[in-house]
C-alpha cells in the first residue's frame, strides 16, 4: 500500500492541516501529515492535545475518496484504535487499553487519543480524516509513555500502514478486538449527562458508536452516545 507522506518539525495541529487542504490530498492513495510537535494539537469536541516537542508520534491519515454506508464508519474506527494498541504493546511492558471511545491507556494514565472525522456526500462517507497522537518518548506530568529506546520514524511508518489497512480491510470481529482490549470489564460506576452516578456494565458498542449499559439490579440494556455517560472508573 503506498502511502503519501508529509512531516513538519513544528505545525499548529496535522488534523487543522488536513481539514484545510483535503482538495490537495490524493483521491486515489492515503496520505500521511505527521510533525514533531503541535501548538494547537485537536483532540475529541473542543479538547486540545499537548506534547513533548520531539517525543511524541503526532500524525494524521487521509483517506483515498470512497463511498462508505453510515454504518460502516465506525467499525472502521474500532478497528483502527484496535490496530494501534496491538502496534505499540510491543514497546511497553504494561498492558495498554482502550477507553471508550478515543483514548490509549497505559494502567490509570492515558497514552494517547484518536480521533475520526468523516467527509459526508448525501448519506455516504466519502472520505475520512483520522488522527492519532501518543506519547511515545516521554509524557507531560500525569500522562503515560512508551517504553524507549525506540526509532520514532520507523514507528510512524509501522503505524501509518497498519492504520491505512485496517481502515481498507476492517476485521470482521472489530467490535469483539475493541472490548477485549477495553477498560470497562466488570461493574463500573458512570455519570450521566446531569452528573448522576450509578453503576452499570458495559456490554458492547454498536455500529454508530453507542456504548450498551446494563444498570445494576436491570436486565435492559440502554445505549448512550459519547458526551451522554462518562466512565468514572470500576467499581
Amino acid at each position: 500500500m503506498y502511502i503519501n507522506r508529509l512531516h513538519f518539525n513544528e505545525i499548529d495541529s496535522t488534523h487543522a492541516f488536513a481539514m484545510g487542504r483535503l482538495s490537495d490530498c490524493s483521491e486515489s492513495e492515503w496520505t500521511a501529515i505527521s510533525a514533531d510537535t503541535q501548538t494547537a494539537g485537536k483532540g475529541q469536541g473542543q479538547k486540545s492535545w499537548q506534547d513533548m516537542p520531539g517525543q511524541a508520534l503526532l500524525m494524521t491519515l487521509v483517506s483515498p475518496r470512497w463511498s462508505l454506508e453510515a454504518s460502516a464508519v465506525f467499525p472502521r474506527h474500532l478497528a483502527a484504535a484496535v490496530a494501534a494498541l496491538r502496534t505499540l504493546q510491543p514497546l511497553s511492558n504494561d498492558r495498554l487499553q482502550l477507553k471508550w471511545p478515543n483514548d490509549l491507556y497505559r494502567g490509570t494514565k492515558k497514552l494517547g487519543g484518536i480521533l475520526t472525522e468523516a467527509q459526508w456526500s448525501g448519506e455516504n462517507c466519502k472520505r475520512v480524516v483520522f488522527s492519532i497522537g501518543v506519547n511515545a518518548l516521554e509524557a507531560p506530568a500525569g500522562f503515560a509513555a512508551l517504553d524507549g529506546p525506540l526509532d520514532l520514524t520507523a514507528l510512524r511508518n509501522t503505524l501509518a500502514e497498519a492504520l491505512a489497512f485496517s481502515w481498507m480491510e476492517p476485521s470482521l470481529d472489530a467490535h469483539q478486538a475493541f472490548v477485549q482490549h477495553w477498560m470497562h470489564s466488570g461493574l463500573g460506576r458512570w455519570a450521566d449527562e446531569d452528573g448522576v452516578d450509578f453503576l452499570a456494565q458495559a456490554v458492547g458498542i454498536d455500529d454508530f458508536g453507542r456504548i450498551g449499559l446494563i444498570r445494576k439490579d436491570s436486565e435492559a440494556v440502554c445505549w448512550y452516545l459519547h458526551g451522554q455517560v462518562k466512565w468514572l472508573g470500576s467499581d
